[in-house]
């Protein structure tokens, strides 16, 4: 069975949109998320977790913590097993049909296919625009998964 987050908005944050974490079989579709800092979307430790038709808006650079560049502060958009985990931990997840705009660094932080992949399912048909961030900006970055052999 699924557990589901569907036909939401979810918005204006100083922290993170959602965080999925340590879960199994969930389905996030059609969902507007907007204005958080710094990470829009995140996913670790997880399997089959679907992403279909989300929107994800104005994710920025955090301005709460003052650090004086004592660390870089990861961030991005949908950012999926990139974040905290060993990615071996993540598998089965689908990103699929998903719009990132507005976001800082990088609108998909994401695993991708096998190169000899017949039916890839991981990440596909998604959009990303306008990004930016003083390391430049990224529509997507895309990670071989640790059960890659290519």
């Amino acid at each position: 069975m699924h557990s589901s987050i569907t036909n939401s908005a979810i918005h204006n944050g100083l922290g993170w949109g959602a965080n999925i974490m340590t879960s199994a079989n969930i389905n996030i579709a059609n969902n507007v998320f907007y204005d958080f800092r710094p990470v829009g979307f995140a996913v670790d430790y997880s399997k089959n977790i679907t992403l279909d038709g989300n929107v994800l808006m104005r994710v920025l650079e955090r301005t709460t913590i003052e650090a004086d560049g004592m660390f870089e502060d990861k961030r991005g958009g949908f950012c999926i097993c990139s974040y905290h985990t060993s990615h071996s931990s993540c598998t089965d997840n689908s990103i699929i049909n998903n719009i990132a705009t507005g976001v800082t660094f990088a609108g998909f932080i994401v695993p991708g296919d096998d190169c000899d992949a017949e039916n890839p399912t991981g990440f596909k048909d998604n959009v990303a625009h306008s990004t930016a961030g003083t390391l430049g900006g990224f529509g997507a970055i895309i990670y071989p998964t640790a059960s890659s052999s290519s």
